[in-house]
């Protein structure tokens, strides 16, 4: 059995242990030299040439922080929730496994990305896990400094911080009928390229996310070898132990969704 749910490290402790790495770093107890394979981003500020005010531990801790929850918390949440709803809906697993093991015939040669991304009920399972994941689910603010936004009738005055969870747009019915429902057809429907504007898994404009290409080609990968390595090719090779929908389904919102405390994350059974 192997359990798909990450081990969060208390932020109590993630910020001891950041703090901890920065300060061997300025002592020059955990440097970088020409034998050192894994050089962190604390070597390239410490020891490059930027400004003071980013030298900072707390400067530093923060960026440290922000890797570990925007680099990794949030795609292997995504990933354990498609799992699951993937293991939950067997004929939507058979047609996706059947798709990709038409470009992946050899279990152990992973296919270009560019092959990869050309398949278009891997694109629609993928799109519709960035909408029912919901990414940052945190009501992340904007401010109009210099003028009033004119918004449905209403006018907020400037200066005033305005925010909504994605939560809301991909859970409109208006926008995405039954949305509840894991149906990854909706993208493959006439219009629906369209509704990919409202999906704001990454945020918009200019904040929107900078490793979000990075995040979906790891999605691709781990998901085309999930399914082909890891799954007997057909879907049949993995199942859910001991799990339900509510292990995956937003019941906190601690920046980063989270499902009941009591969850004990999406397990499942390799046969």
């Amino acid at each position: 059995m192997i359990k798909l749910k990450p081990e969060f490290a208390s932020f109590q402790s993630l910020t001891t242990g950041i703090n901890k790495t920065i300060a061997e770093i300025k002592v020059g107890k955990n440097r970088i030299d020409k034998d050192s394979e894994h050089p962190t981003i604390f070597h390239g500020l410490i020891y490059g040439d930027v400004p003071a005010t980013e030298k900072t531990t707390e400067y530093l801790n923060g960026l440290g922080q922000t890797v570990v929850a925007a680099g990794v918390i949030t795609t292997a949440h995504y990933l354990k929730t498609v799992m699951y709803h993937l293991l939950a809906n067997p004929d939507i697993l058979q047609r996706l496994s059947s798709e990709v093991k038409a470009v992946m015939e050899n279990p152990s040669v992973i296919p270009s990305f560019e092959e990869r991304d050309r398949l278009p009920y891997l694109n629609a399972v993928v799109t519709e896990g960035f909408r029912i994941s919901n990414g940052i689910i945190a009501r992340l603010t904007r401010v109009a400094p210099d003028e009033a936004l004119h918004v449905a009738g209403y006018t907020i005055p400037a200066g005033t911080p305005v925010g909504m969870s994605s939560w809301l747009l991909h859970n409109n019915p208006a926008l995405f009928p039954s949305p509840e429902v894991f149906n990854p057809d909706r993208w493959l429907e006439p219009g629906a390229e369209q509704k990919k504007k409202y999906l704001v898994n990454f945020s918009r404009g200019i904040r929107v996310r900078l490793g979000k290409d990075l995040a979906r080609t790891e999605i691709l990968y781990t998901l085309c070898v999930m399914l082909r390595r890891w799954s007997g090719g057909d879907g049949n090779g993995i199942e859910v132990f001991e799990t339900t929908r509510e292990d995956v389904d937003l019941e906190h919102d601690f920046f980063n969704p989270f499902p009941r405390l009591d969850s004990k994350g999406v397990r499942v059974l390799f046969k």
